[in-house]
């Protein structure tokens, strides 16, 4: 049985339109894959832990990951520490540069919930930042010498 990791955007969550079609979508025409699309939190450092945690515990079944937006670009991330596949929704490609914007106080798209979001939040991209590099950088030499 394999295992589908859905990661939502910066700022949703499971009940977003592109998860909620995922999931449907899969138990109708691939009822024997695990669906799973934890909340993230919109700390990169909590959301990291998180899925981590998620696919070790996983391991060695089949996982792929599918990611939209910010959850692109932890997909991105987690699919070369992990060396898993991907499918990749337009990813976020360096999030640091445009979460200023989220500085102080915030409210959750779809579950209400408020948050707030501080300058070190931004910090937190900044490793994860550094492993989406390497996996770009091994994507571009896989296609150049395709």
């Amino acid at each position: 049985m394999s295992q589908l990791l859905y990661l939502h955007g910066f700022n949703s969550s499971p009940q977003s339109k592109k998860a909620m079609q995922t999931q449907h979508w899969l138990s109708k025409f691939s009822p024997q894959t695990t669906f799973c699309c934890p909340q993230l939190p919109p700390f990169a450092s909590e959301a990291i832990a998180l899925l981590r945690k998620i696919i070790e515990d996983w391991l060695p079944r089949p996982i792929y990951l599918m990611g939209s937006s910010m959850g692109g670009f932890f997909a991105t991330c987690l699919a070369e520490q992990y060396d898993l596949r991907a499918v990749l929704i337009n990813p976020a490609v360096n999030p640091s540069l445009g979460l200023s914007d989220w500085l102080g106080e915030n409210q959750n798209y779809v579950t209400g919930e408020r948050w707030i979001f501080e300058s070190h939040h931004i910090d937190e991209y900044k490793p994860v930042m550094r492993c989406w590099t390497i996996a770009m950088r091994r994507i571009i030499i896989r296609a150049v010498t395709w």
